[in-house]
């Protein structure tokens, strides 16, 4: 079999496999970079598409990173489109001023960006599915990089061949073809693709893996890449039969009202445990982010405790233990209350903290800078008070060289309702500073007396960390 008719067979196969195939019914969008894989991805979707009737379309980002290169990218792509009579949409960012104004690294903000302007391109155009280009070389470098993180069963899963965004499926066809088998596909058919010259910069640590680690891992096994794909398929492969095993426990564990068990719990391994957890919360509230391991950690160690105790888990869910019964209650969501700031620690009305912090200001506990979200408003000229309150109508602010309106920031986050009413919003009299985990305004101007601040949500902490940390800022 050529190298191009194994590619085609393998993009048929992932849209047979689970009937996902039913999920192009809505129309699908191309992430396309101009690169070898989305190349071949393009060439291969389009007539597959077309002969299925699905409607489709591309979409290029320009990350504003690479100058020229990057525009000669947006060259080729709006080319090979027309030449493949595909419909191609170009959207610009500037991603290197939206990493400095949101603190964030180039690769973490680049991908961020990528997966927000992909979702809402699907969604405006009523598709169902994006379809990106990861190949299985790059599902062995995830694993790699999930190894060093020190992740669980789930993280060396590496990436799923389908993953869920709101209501947008995002697919990865090309999951199983690695990139010797790209480059040969796409040399039978002479496609042409752009080179990126970052992707041999070993400072991102993806391209130190992909051009050091892996050559190295050749002197133990002769094709790493592969003998790491079937580690990612065999934790797959697991990580379902326990999330299987957690659906059980949580269906067995629940009453009628929807309480569960603290005996049933306290009986459940941590690692069942911990997945029903998550489990509960894909169900009950698919809105909600998921707790993260530390929330689940502080409930086994409670549940491994005697008498009726309360957590705090993300979204504004409580879990209360009382006579033998857990609940997840889920707290009827309250805008934050407006404040004032003053030097040092303010507590807000939903229990957070925020922090403005002058050169006088006394040292804080360690805590406060391992879990805030920070900002440095060296950038701008504060006119008046600061002070804190709710997003209103039409809020929206300039940061990165771009204006944002905070409903569309709040909704490419997916916030729940209580995180968009309980999210402090930064403002002096001139309008707003900043949103915590977003950018910081444009003044174009440099301040080095300026404050810094530092946002710390109360479901941060746990109850009795919160406590001493409210004994030991306001001596209660």
């Amino acid at each position: 079999m050529s190298a191009y008719a194994h590619a085609e067979h393998v993009i048929r196969d992932f849209f047979k496999e689970e009937n996902r195939g039913s999920l192009l019914a809505g129309g699908a969008l191309v992430a396309l970079s101009g690169g070898k894989d989305s190349v071949l991805l393009l060439s291969l979707f389009s007539d597959y598409a077309k002969e299925k009737g699905i409607p489709f379309s591309a979409l290029h980002l320009h990350h504003g990173i690479r100058g020229e290169s990057a525009d000669a990218d947006a060259a080729f792509c709006k080319a090979l489109c027309e030449r493949l009579g595909v419909p191609l949409r170009v959207v610009y960012a500037d991603v290197p001023a939206l990493a400095k104004a949101g603190k964030e690294g180039i690769e973490e903000t680049a991908r961020r960006v990528r997966y927000e302007v992909l979702c809402a391109e699907c969604a405006a155009r009523g598709y169902g599915a994006v379809l990106t280009a990861h190949t299985a070389s790059d599902l062995a470098e995830t694993v790699l990089l999930s190894l060093f993180r020190g992740g669980g069963t789930r993280a060396l899963c590496g990436i799923p061949p389908v993953r869920r965004v709101g209501e947008i499926r995002v697919l990865r066809p090309l999951l199983a073809l690695y990139k010797d088998e790209v480059v040969a596909a796409l040399a039978e058919r002479s496609l042409a693709f752009c080179e990126d010259e970052s992707n041999g910069d070993t400072r991102y640590r993806r391209n130190l893996v992909r051009h050091e680690l892996l050559p190295l891992l050749e002197g133990l096994t002769p094709a790493p890449e592969r003998a790491l794909a079937r580690l990612a398929q065999n934790a797959r492969c697991d990580e379902d039969y326990l999330a299987g095993v957690a659906k059980a426990a949580l269906c067995d564990a629940s009453d009628r009202d929807g309480r569960l068990s603290v005996a049933a719990l306290r009986a459940l391994h941590p690692a069942i445990l911990h997945r029903l957890v998550r489990t509960l919360y894909e169900e009950r509230h698919p809105s909600l982010p998921l707790p993260e391991r530390v929330h689940t950690e502080a409930l086994v160690a409670a549940l491994n405790g005697e008498g009726d105790f309360a957590l705090s888990f993300p979204g504004g869910v409580r879990v209360r233990a009382e006579r033998g019964w857990l609940y997840f209650l889920r707290e009827e969501p309250t805008p934050l209350a407006p404040k004032t700031l003053a030097v040092g620690a303010n507590l807000l009305s939903d229990g957070s903290l925020f922090f403005l912090l002058e050169k006088t200001t006394p040292s804080l506990p360690e805590i406060v800078y391992t879990l805030s979200i920070r900002g440095a408003l060296s950038s701008v000229k504060i006119e008046g008070k600061l002070s804190v309150r709710a997003k209103r109508d039409g809020d929206g602010y300039v940061y990165g060289g771009m204006t944002h309106k905070l409903k569309k920031l709040y909704s490419d986050r997916k916030l729940s309702q209580t995180e968009k009413l309980r999210l402090p919003v930064l403002t002096d009299e001139k309008g707003i500073l900043w949103v915590p985990s977003f950018g910081v305004r444009d003044d174009g101007v440099q301040n080095e007396n300026a404050p810094e601040v530092l946002y710390l949500p109360r479901e941060r902490l746990s109850d009795e960390a919160y406590e001493q940390l409210l004994t030991a800022l306001f001596k209660t």
